[in-house]
């Protein structure tokens, strides 16, 4: 989790903390062109309207694919149903976006459920999702682990997320694996990290040119983390 006591390294980070926190927690992925199932009819309507906009029209498409079973429909539906404020109805679209084996639908839930600090909940949530092949699902799994102390599962998740070309996963590999005192593995995976968005590459750079100087022994250096 993105998290206070930064040594001064850390500077380097150029948006606010809380700013970062709250783009990366809000992340939502929809099923659309990534679900391998058929786009049926109603889902490209729905595609087509919400590009256009007109998000009732666009719902209620999405709620037609959805009722005929699609996951990808149940997962897009429960976006727009929770940008609207309506928390427990996304939750359940989710909920039938995951149980028809959609890893967008199965993140999308573990954020909800993250949000809501059921944080078990979320780490199986993710779990579906990472076990899907969901980079992003893999990178908070991967925090939430951490967070509870359980750093070779966080570590194998984090892994998993920078393998799937997920630049916050490999950051967030490097501090882990710097916070124990592996100086090789940290700056490989900060150099993983650099082939990522601009700010998250920039950061990587700098954190990879002051590996000399950072304390690998203080007990907060490794709770800087980025997630989606």
């Amino acid at each position: 989790m993105l998290g206070c006591g930064l040594p001064s390294v850390w500077s380097i980070a150029t948006f606010p903390v809380t700013f970062i926190r709250s783009l990366f927690l809000r992340t939502r992925t929809g099923g659309g062109a990534q679900e391998r199932r058929p786009l049926t009819d109603a889902l490209q309507r729905g595609d087509r309207l919400e590009e256009e906009g007109n998000l009732a029209e666009a719902m209620a498409a999405y709620q037609e694919a959805d009722d005929s079973g699609h996951p990808a429909g149940a997962c897009n539906l429960g976006i727009l149903l929770e940008r609207q404020g309506e928390q427990a109805a996304a939750q359940e679209a989710y909920a039938r976006a995951d149980r028809r084996g959609d890893a967008n639908g199965a993140f999308n839930l573990g954020l909800l459920l993250q949000d809501q600090e059921d944080l078990a909940s979320a780490v199986a949530a993710f779990s579906r999702a990472d076990q899907r092949g969901h980079a992003a699902a893999a990178c908070n799994l991967g925090v939430v682990l951490e967070e509870r102390g359980e750093l070779d599962a966080a570590a194998a998740a984090y892994e998993r997320a920078a393998d799937r070309g997920d630049a916050h996963g490999a950051f967030n590999l490097a501090l882990l694996r710097h916070h124990q005192g592996d100086v090789p593995g940290a700056e490989e995976a900060f150099r993983q990290a650099e082939h990522g968005d601009d700010w998250v590459a920039d950061m990587a750079v700098a954190a990879r040119a002051r590996l000399p100087a950072l304390d690998a022994a203080s007990p907060r250096a490794g709770k800087f983390r980025l997630m989606r």
